[in-house]
C-alpha cells in the first residue's frame, strides 16, 4: 500500500503564471506534486499550500 501514497512530482521546465484561481503558478525550477492527471494537456499539482490547475506541457516528471 505504500507506493499508492507516494505522489508523482515533476519540475517545472518552464515559468506559468496562473491566469484564474483554478491555477497553479510556478516558477522554472520549481518541484510540483502531482494530484491528478487531468487529461493530456492540464494536471492538478500542489506548491507551497496551493493547489491547481497548470498546463502538463511546462514540467518534466521526476523518476520515483
Amino acid at each position: 500500500l505504500i507506493f499508492l501514497l507516494q505522489k508523482k512530482r515533476a519540475t517545472a521546465q518552464y515559468e506559468f503564471k496562473a491566469e484564474t484561481e483554478e491555477e497553479l503558478g510556478f516558477s522554472k525550477g520549481d518541484v510540483v506534486t502531482i494530484l491528478e492527471e487531468v487529461d493530456s494537456n492540464w494536471w492538478k499539482g500542489e506548491l507551497h499550500g496551493q493547489e491547481g490547475l497548470f498546463p502538463a506541457a511546462y514540467v518534466r516528471v521526476l523518476d520515483s
